[in-house]
């Protein structure tokens, strides 16, 4: 996952994920479940945010407005994206940004 960075692809299902692993989807969203206590979507968000909190430190990345980065970390929606980066980073991704 952090490797390939799939999780980019604002596209991507738990179908997509369980054909790349030759498996079926209830067996991973099981996985997914058990392991990491969250569903298949929340999974695919942490990553996503976690690579936002980086594009948002970048200086290559510092004149970006924050749809941009968005997308960037593979959110297709800035309601989506503000709702997971608060329940993963704590704080909006305004205010990461500004006082980093």
């Amino acid at each position: 996952m952090q490797e390939d960075e799939i999780f980019i692809n604002r596209q991507l299902c738990i179908e997509d994920v369980a054909e790349m692993l030759n498996t079926n989807r209830n067996y991973l969203s099981q996985l997914i479940n058990e392991t990491f206590a969250m569903n298949f979507n929340n999974y695919i968000n942490e990553f996503s945010v976690h690579k936002a909190r980086k594009l948002l430190i970048n200086s290559e990345f510092f004149n970006y407005a924050i749809e941009a980065i968005a997308s960037e970390a593979g959110f297709h929606s800035k309601a989506t994206f503000n709702t997971s980066f608060k329940k993963f980073a704590g704080v909006t991704p305004s205010f990461f940004k500004n006082n980093q």
